[in-house]
């Protein structure tokens, strides 16, 4: 870069270390905006309910036909198959952290849910042991009817360990008590004439 001309007219008047810092700062911008670029075209290749995996070399054969000539995914990755893959990881760790975390979200939703279900749980697996509680079915089919419910389907032990530790949450928060509006005296009415 050195040799570039534009660098002596950018940076002769800043240390190097300034010089470098800033080039630095725009680079990652750049990156940061390639990557949003090839996560809206994966958002579109893909299809919504698809598995979160990326070891799926099938999923990832017909992927790379549809993505390789698209100027998005040449503009981050080139031509290169290996870059583009671990881009596409990437991008399929961030869709099952972002599911992950709007399940919790739907679950601090669901008003059936509270501190005393942990307890209700336990009481159905004492009365009908080997079924499953009625408890954990309502809920269940509660939370049936949203997506965010749906999105983790592949993975339904972990769905599941996930309504059990938020569960177990609220049971050690305990009773929360009702936010109250504050109180304030009325002001007197006033009477017009």
């Amino acid at each position: 870069m050195t040799k570039d001309v534009r660098w002596a007219d950018f940076c002769g008047d800043l240390e190097v270390r300034d010089c470098e810092r800033i080039i630095n700062k725009h680079v990652d911008e750049v990156i940061r905006k390639a990557r949003k670029m090839l996560k809206q075209m994966l958002d579109e290749k893909l299809q919504a309910g698809s598995s979160f995996s990326f070891d799926d070399e099938e999923l990832w054969a017909s992927l790379w036909l549809q993505i390789k000539a698209d100027r998005r995914c040449i503009r981050m990755c080139g031509e290169n198959e290996n870059f583009a893959k671990n881009e596409y990881a990437r991008y399929q760790q961030d869709r099952f952290f972002d599911a992950k975390e709007d399940l919790k979200v739907l679950f601090r939703e669901t008003k059936l849910i509270d501190f005393k279900t942990r307890e209700k749980v336990q009481k159905d697996e004492k009365c009908n042991p080997g079924e499953k509680p009625v408890t954990l079915k309502a809920i269940e089919d509660v939370l049936a009817f949203d997506a965010r419910w749906h999105a983790l389907k592949d993975d339904k032990l972990l769905r599941g360990r996930m309504l059990h530790e938020y569960c177990g949450f609220l049971q050690e928060q305990g009773h929360v008590d009702s936010i109250k509006e504050p109180s304030r005296p009325k002001a007197a009415k006033m009477k017009i004439m």
